[in-house]
């Protein structure tokens, strides 16, 4: 039994060296294959489809070439084995050009400006609003006229985070940054020691600790 469980310990610690090993951990001087991320898992393993087996029109000297090519093509097209694949552009997870990450959120691409554990970003999101009955408010445009229960879809600019490890994008408010920080004891600690209003404010300092005590890893090329 003891035997057993001696090789089992080997076999775990084995694992763990491997992993370690076999990946690198993201700072600032880490460089990002450039190409398109079909799946959030091309992202984790940063092996996105590169530029040099997409077919576009577009020019490949450009620095701008992958975003040309998702911004301009309702499908991203790509040989791989000697056969073109043909995937919708508004369903690929991202794209990685001149060291910067990019994801789809609500089918538009937006930049990652602030990128770790915790990443985050601003992205426009369509909001339908519903109205009914008469407008009451001199605010309102034909101010006292009828307003039908007609849906109005608009964009409306909101800040999200998306978490690293589990791919989940989420509100960038203080109910989730809460939730993240209750992972590491002395940060929630502290941060639940501020005042509601102080939290609000230091969101985003908190956010940047955790992430410099919380790095990330990516596997080795």
């Amino acid at each position: 039994m003891q035997k057993n469980l001696l090789l089992i310990l080997l076999f775990v610690l084995s694992l763990n060296l491997f992993s370690q090993n076999d990946s690198i951990q993201y700072t600032r001087d880490f460089v990002f294959n450039e190409g398109i991320y079909i799946t959030y898992s091309d992202f984790r393993m940063n092996r996105p489809i590169s530029k040099s087996v997409l077919e576009s029109k577009e020019d490949k000297s450009q620095l701008d070439f992958i975003g040309k090519v998702v911004q301009n093509s309702e499908y991203i097209t790509f040989n791989f084995g000697g056969h073109l694949h043909k995937v919708k552009t508004d369903s690929i997870w991202g794209f990685a050009q001149n060291n910067t990450i990019f994801i789809n959120h609500d089918k538009k691409m937006f930049r990652v400006p602030v990128f770790g554990n915790i990443s985050q970003f601003i992205a426009s999101v369509e909001v339908i609003n519903n109205y009914g009955g008469n407008s009451m408010s001199p605010y309102y445009y034909n101010y006292g006229m009828t307003v039908t229960n007609m849906p109005t879809k608009s964009r409306e600019v909101k800040q999200f985070v998306l978490d690293f490890y589990s791919g989940q994008v989420l509100d960038y408010n203080l109910t989730n940054i809460t939730e993240i920080l209750k992972r590491d004891e002395k940060l929630y600690k502290d941060f639940m020691a501020l005042s509601k209003g102080k939290r609000k404010k230091q969101m985003g300092m908190f956010l940047r600790n955790y992430n410099n005590t919380h790095p990330i890893y990516f596997p080795k090329q």
